[in-house]
C-alpha cells in the first residue's frame, strides 16, 4: 500500500475514491466542484495526514457539512487524530465530547477547562448553557424553508458546478427572449473578458509573491543563513504560557489576554467559544503563522521561535473548515500534503499505463507548484 492510499484510507476516503470511475485519476474539477462536502473534506484530512504530523490542528473542519457527511468527516477525524497531539476548534459541541480537555474561551481568555462530563454538570456554567442552546436550535433548524434553501444552494454554487450544469439555474421568467436578445451581445463582449482576467491576476499575485518578505524569520530570512533549532525527536508537548496577541493591522485589540494553555503528547484539546473570542488565533499562533506580542509557545519545552520554520511545520498539519482542492486528480491533491512524496507517488500512478514519459517531462511542473505553494504557506 503506497503513502496516498495509506493516507486515504486513515481519512475513511479510499472505499469512495475506489468507487469512482478513474478512482485516485478522477479528476476533482474546478476548487472540487465535482466532489460532495464530505468528499473534499475527507480528501483534505488524508492530505494532511500523509506527512504522518506529530500536530494536528483541526478548525471547525464539520461545521460546514450536513448531518450525514459530519458522521462520515467526524469518523475520519477520530482516526486521524489517534496517538497525535490535536487540537480541535469546535463549533458543534458534539465534535468534541471525546476530548481528554475541553476549554470554553471567552474575550482572549480560558474561562472553564475540564472534561465534557465535568463541564456539563457545573450548574450555570458556560459550557452547560452553551450545549443547552446548541441543543435547542438544532430542534428549530429542523423547520427548513424550502424556498429559501433552493436560493440559497444557487448563492453557494461555484463556477465549476454553474458552467457543467450540476447546480440548479434560477429560471426567471419567458427565458427564451431573454436569452436570444442577449445572448449575441454577451459572446461578442465575453469572448476574451474571463482570459484576460485570469492573466492580469496571476501576473500581479506572481510579482506580489517573489516581492513578499516574510516577517517570521525561517532557514534563510532576508539574505542571511540563520542557525535555528531541530528537535532529535518530537513529542508534541504543547505549552502556551501568558500569551498577549494581537493582529498587526488592529494593534489597539487584543484577542488573547494572558492565554495559558497545556496540551499533552498524544492527548485532544478542544476550545470552544462564541466568534471572535480568539480560538482560531490560537491555531494561527501555534502553526507561526504570526509571532506573540508577550508570552511564550513552547513545543517540547523550546520556544518555537527558536525552531527552524519549515522543519516545524513538517510536523504539523491544518484541517480548516473550507477544503481547498486544486485542479487536478484526487491523487495530485492528497500528494500535496507531501512533497517529498509526489515524484514517486507520481511516478507511480502513470507507470503500467504506458504514461511515464510523459509525466518524467511534466515533473518540472511539479516542483514549480510545490515552490509556489510552500512560498505562500511560509
Amino acid at each position: 500500500m503506497d503513502e496516498v492510499t495509506a493516507a486515504a484510507t486513515a481519512a475513511n476516503a479510499h472505499n469512495f475514491i475506489r468507487q469512482l470511475p478513474e478512482g485516485y485519476e478522477t479528476k476533482v474539477g474546478e476548487r472540487g466542484a465535482l466532489l460532495s462536502g464530505g468528499q473534499k473534506q475527507r480528501i483534505a484530512i488524508a492530505r494532511a495526514i500523509i506527512k504522518n504530523p506529530v500536530i494536528l490542528l483541526l478548525d471547525e473542519a464539520t461545521s460546514a457539512l450536513d448531518s450525514e457527511s459530519e458522521s462520515l468527516v467526524q469518523k475520519a477525524l477520530d482516526q486521524a487524530s489517534m496517538g497525535r497531539t490535536t487540537l480541535v476548534i469546535a463549533h458543534k459541541l458534539s465534535t468534541i465530547r471525546n476530548a481528554d480537555l475541553v476549554a470554553v474561551v471567552n474575550n482572549g481568555c480560558i474561562i472553564e477547562i475540564g472534561s465534557h462530563n465535568d463541564l456539563i454538570n457545573i450548574k450555570n456554567g458556560h459550557y452547560a448553557k452553551l450545549t443547552k442552546l446548541q441543543a435547542q436550535f438544532s430542534c428549530d433548524d429542523q423547520e427548513e424553508n424550502p424556498d429559501q434553501a433552493r436560493f440559497s444552494s444557487v448563492s453557494r454554487s461555484s463556477p465549476g458546478q454553474i458552467s457543467t450544469g450540476r447546480s440548479s439555474p434560477a429560471i426567471f421568467d419567458s427565458p427564451l427572449p431573454v436569452f436570444d436578445s442577449t445572448k449575441p451581445v454577451i459572446a461578442e463582449a465575453g469572448s476574451m473578458t474571463s482570459d484576460l482576467a485570469k492573466g492580469s491576476t496571476a501576473v500581479a499575485s506572481v510579482f506580489q509573491i517573489l516581492d513578499r518578505q516574510s516577517l517570521i524569520p525561517g532557514s534563510s530570512h532576508a539574505g542571511m543563513v540563520l542557525v535555528l533549532n531541530q528537535l532529535e525527536k518530537i513529542r508534541g508537548w504543547i505549552e502556551m504560557k501568558k500569551v498577549d496577541f494581537a493582529y498587526p493591522r488592529r494593534p489597539e485589540t487584543l484577542v488573547l489576554h494572558q492565554f495559558s494553555l497545556e496540551v499533552k503528547p498524544g492527548t485532544s484539546v478542544g476550545l470552544v467559544g462564541k466568534s471572535g473570542c480568539g480560538k482560531s488565533t490560537v491555531i494561527g499562533l501555534i502553526q507561526r503563522f504570526y509571532a506573540v506580542e508577550k508570552g511564550s509557545i513552547k513545543v517540547d519545552g523550546e520556544d518555537i521561535r527558536e525552531l527552524d520554520v519549515r522543519w516545524y511545520r513538517r510536523h504539523t498539519a491544518l484541517v480548516s473548515q473550507e477544503p481547498v482542492l486544486y485542479s487536478g486528480s484526487i491523487r495530485d491533491n492528497i500528494v500535496f500534503g507531501k512533497l517529498d512524496a509526489s515524484e514517486n507517488d507520481g511516478c507511480g500512478s502513470c507507470q503500467g499505463r504506458h504514461a511515464h514519459e510523459f509525466h518524467f517531462v511534466s515533473i518540472q511542473t511539479w516542483h514549480f507548484i510545490e515552490v509556489a505553494i510552500a512560498v505562500i504557506i511560509i
